[in-house]
């Protein structure tokens, strides 16, 4: 009996001191062996995390009774480009479900309002203007200059248009001076124009596109002379002749951006929109709104100093506009100058 115990007594003291307890052995064993196990288990790499892509559809606000009355205030001798862009917009955003996408296409002399018009257009679609994630502007010169890297032009192209419209199905692209493009580059865009509901994925049936472009200048100033000579006043003059005229010509030049493009031949330019020349009655418009803009109110005097620095070709203004607001800066300068002398001798005269 007092064996027994005394065996008992070891054997737990042997198992309170070493691991040699086939239970503790056992537990140990275990606990070592998924240890080695989770040790030498290969670390799985984490995915970075792409961060969200940006949406500014919250920007898209049209508002087309102020885009009117910006046309009413601010565009001179245009009837077709001021009843065609307006017509054209407000059926193009009020349609919940567009065909396609709107193509216009601006053509005309330099200073006639392409650009203005353009402005106007996108100030009054986005709550940030020009600066809106909406609204994108390509400079032929500038974003695509080297005529043998169409290729690569053409993807880059291609998916960043995809990148945009995903960002903003209201997205409008601009593409400035259309005649320097790389010959081909714009058929690029030819599946986004089309009828299409989708293209991989994304609609861009509520797109809107607008080129810009000196082609055509010289036929179009030709004609509004001829108009001019009997007597046809340009409000008389009808849109398909100048769509007509415009269409032959940009199709007839082998050497600009439109050469041999499917888009023309496709028919996907919704409207090829022409621009006059301006005459003196429409450069004194711009001199009076450029005034008002500045907030002072012309007078006859000042406007014909302003016409006086304005290069005339006949009846036409050589540069429409353009120059309008350098040359008020000059004339609202004199008048400042004038105003400053005139104080000074004023409170000299009364003794200040």
């Amino acid at each position: 009996m007092w064996g027994v115990a005394l065996y008992g007594f070891f054997f737990m003291l042997c198992c309170g001191t070493i691991e040699c307890c086939w239970r503790g052995a056992s537990y140990y064993h275990q606990i070592e062996y998924h240890q080695h196990e989770h040790s030498h288990q290969p670390e799985q790499p984490q995915k970075p995390l792409e961060p969200p892509k940006p949406n500014y559809q919250h920007e898209y606000k049209p508002n087309l009774d102020a885009l009117a009355d910006a046309f009413e205030d601010h565009l001179f001798g245009q009837p077709l480009a001021y009843m065609t862009v307006l017509g054209a917009i407000d059926g193009h955003v009020t349609n919940p479900n567009p065909p396609k996408p709107l193509v216009l296409s601006l053509h005309g002399p330099a200073g006639t309002g392409k650009n203005h018009i353009s402005r106007l257009v996108v100030k009054n679609l986005y709550t940030n203007g020009m600066e809106s994630g909406c609204v994108t502007v390509k400079m032929s010169t500038i974003d695509y200059p080297h005529h043998d890297n169409i290729s690569d032009y053409k993807e880059e192209l291609v998916g960043f248009i995809k990148s945009k419209v995903s960002e903003c199905s209201n997205h409008l692209f601009i593409f400035d001076e259309v005649e320097n493009t790389p010959p081909g580059l714009l058929d690029s865009m030819r599946s986004f124009l089309h009828h299409h509901t989708k293209v991989d994925g994304v609609d861009y049936r509520k797109v809107i596109v607008i080129f810009r472009s000196n082609l055509a200048a010289q036929a179009i100033k030709k004609h509004m002379l001829e108009s001019y000579e009997n007597g046809i006043a340009r409000k008389d003059i009808k849109s398909v002749d100048m769509e007509r005229l415009i269409s032959n010509e940009v199709s007839g030049n082998s050497d600009d951006g439109f050469k041999k493009a499917r888009i023309i031949n496709s028919h996907l330019v919704s409207h090829f929109i022409p621009f006059f020349p301006l005459e003196a009655s429409h450069v004194r418009q711009c001199i009076q709104a450029e005034f008002k803009d500045r907030g002072y109110e012309s007078n006859s005097l000042s406007e014909d100093e302003v016409l006086a620095e304005l290069q005339f070709d006949g009846v036409f203004s050589v540069k429409g506009c353009k120059n309008v607001a350098e040359k008020v800066s000059i004339i609202l300068f004199k008048i400042k100058s004038e105003n400053r002398r005139r104080n000074i001798a004023i409170e000299r005269r009364i003794g200040l």
